[in-house]
């Protein structure tokens, strides 16, 4: 089981990590991993 969030936008589970980046394999939406985490 992944670690990393589900899509915030389509829901996925399916997440991935491309560099500094959450990645959506099914909705192609990219978003920051400290906005994810909540880093500041």
């Amino acid at each position: 089981m992944s670690s990393l969030p589900p899509c915030p936008q389509y829901g996925s589970e399916y997440t991935y990590e491309n560099g500094d980046l959450l990645v959506c394999p099914e909705c192609a939406h990219e978003w920051s991993t400290r906005a994810a985490t909540g880093a500041a």
